[in-house]
């Protein structure tokens, strides 16, 4: 496979390589055949494999040709979420919502919810991601919760690589254009409420309808109490 050395820290003797395939791959000096280290920026060709920690070079050898390859940007493998402004290692090229959010009295529901919502819009993170908390009352009932609203911005998020792949090169391109464009939504979420297990919830209903139950009928003995003392007074008032 062809790259270029992305970077290569000479004092400890290794560095990164991005290969075609838009992919980074360490690689120590040890990988390196011939005489010499590569400088950043330098084409390569290299064999690929794979570590427990990650993708890694070997035969590293400096190629002869002179770099043909261009400026390629690659989605991330995952969606991404984060409490801070940008991802590392990646650009914002779009942002498709400044206030995206999702509530729920679940925090993993909420998030999700958010998730979604991004990602029906296009997006591929969300940065600035903050956590609100409030409570909330059931209608008609003592049951309290806690409400988890997560907010955060919407955006397409690339890594700028390159690459000598016209393949590649072409596809990263087209992916650039469909990214064009200014922001389609302002605020865009869902509110989603997890009711609580039966188990729960009945005897909670029950206990709040019983209290209100007994809060109605000693007002109604106090009335009453009241009612019968007022009748007392006028009884043992002497007649005119």
């Amino acid at each position: 496979m062809h790259g270029w050395v992305r970077n290569f820290v000479v004092a400890r003797g290794f560095g990164f390589i991005t290969g075609d395939d838009g992919q980074d791959y360490f690689f120590h000096l040890d990988d390196v055949t011939g005489h010499g280290a590569p400088s950043t920026g330098q084409a390569v060709s290299f064999t690929p494999g794979r570590t427990a920690k990650g993708l890694r070079a070997r035969s590293v050898a400096v190629s002869g040709r002179t770099p043909q390859g261009r400026p390629v940007y690659i989605d991330p493998d995952h969606f991404i979420m984060t409490r801070a402004p940008e991802v590392r290692g990646f650009i914002i090229v779009r942002v498709l919502s400044h206030d995206a959010w999702g509530e729920s009295n679940d925090p993993n529901e909420a998030k999700d919810i958010l998730r979604q919502q991004a990602e029906r819009l296009g997006a591929n993170a969300i940065v600035g991601l903050t956590l609100t908390k409030y409570t909330k009352n059931e209608t008609c009932s003592n049951y309290r919760y806690t409400m988890h609203r997560f907010t955060g911005r919407a955006v397409v998020v690339k890594k700028a690589g390159y690459s000598f792949d016209p393949e590649v090169i072409a596809r990263t391109q087209e992916g650039m254009r469909d990214t064009g464009g200014d922001a389609a939504w302002h605020s865009v979420g869902r509110t989603s409420l997890v009711r609580p297990p039966l188990w729960r919830f009945v005897p909670m209903l029950s206990w709040s309808l019983a209290r209100t139950v007994l809060t109605i009928g000693a007002v109604a003995v106090r009335q009453a109490a009241a009612a019968v003392a007022v009748g007392a007074r006028r009884s043992a008032a002497p007649a005119d």
